[in-house]
């Protein structure tokens, strides 16, 4: 498998406008009555909308990334991106072609936002049905779900 290249200046995580895959299930209308749904492709991307604040030395890399590395939208990339209230995660994007543009300039600063199609990362099923089992569990309080941690946390063994 071919090393993507990594874009090494970080997108604002406050910049951020994000439209999640609509794909893995497609509803049908249907007249007089509820819509028939089926399943679709899994694995659909994302568009992100992101900002850059680049110094003149961050600039020209940002450019010259695009132009040789990313060949204007046609090759995938690498980039830390923060979505759905994870930590920075690195992710496989490509940049939509044309929609890099300069949004304002401050002295030599300048305000950068282009789109990203961003390929999903594997789910963790076994963590998702978890996650949610534990929720449910603790009533939908985000306090009960905290404590159910804790319970469990307190029930295990000390180390010696």
């Amino acid at each position: 498998m071919t090393t993507l290249d990594k874009l090494l200046v970080r997108a604002q995580a406050s910049g951020y406008s994000t439209t999640p895959p609509q794909d893995g299930v497609i509803r049908v209308a249907l007249n007089g009555g509820a819509g028939r749904y089926r399943a679709d492709i899994e694995g659909g991307t994302s568009l992100v909308q992101v900002a850059f604040i680049l110094d003149p030395a961050q600039w020209q890399y940002f450019w010259a990334f695009l132009r040789n590395r990313a060949a204007d939208g046609s090759e995938p990339f690498l980039a830390d991106l923060v979505l759905d209230g994870s930590p920075v995660t690195e992710f496989t994007v490509y940049l939509i072609p044309g929609s890099a543009k300069v949004t304002g300039v401050k002295g030599v600063i300048k305000y950068v936002s282009a789109q990203l199609e961003v390929l999903p990362l594997d789910v963790d099923e076994d963590a998702d049905s978890s996650v949610v089992d534990i929720f449910e569990a603790a009533g939908g309080d985000p306090s009960g779900y905290l404590d159910g941690f804790a319970e469990i946390i307190a029930a295990l063994p000390e180390a010696p």
